[in-house]
């Protein structure tokens, strides 16, 4: 699920799934303003996916 929410543009992880088959990102990157801070999680640690195998 960490994949399906976080925007390969911004790097930001919502709280929801993110329409990257469509648009490819978030819909603040692809409009062009700020999201709002209680939609993402507002950590500073890099995301980082690990799959399982």
């Amino acid at each position: 699920m960490a994949g399906r929410s976080t925007c390969p543009q911004c790097r930001r992880r919502y709280y929801f799934c993110l329409p990257l088959r469509t648009q490819g990102r978030c819909d603040p990157c692809a409009r062009g303003y700020e999201p709002s801070p209680d939609t993402y999680f507002a950590s500073t640690a890099p995301v980082t996916h690990r799959l399982a195998a």
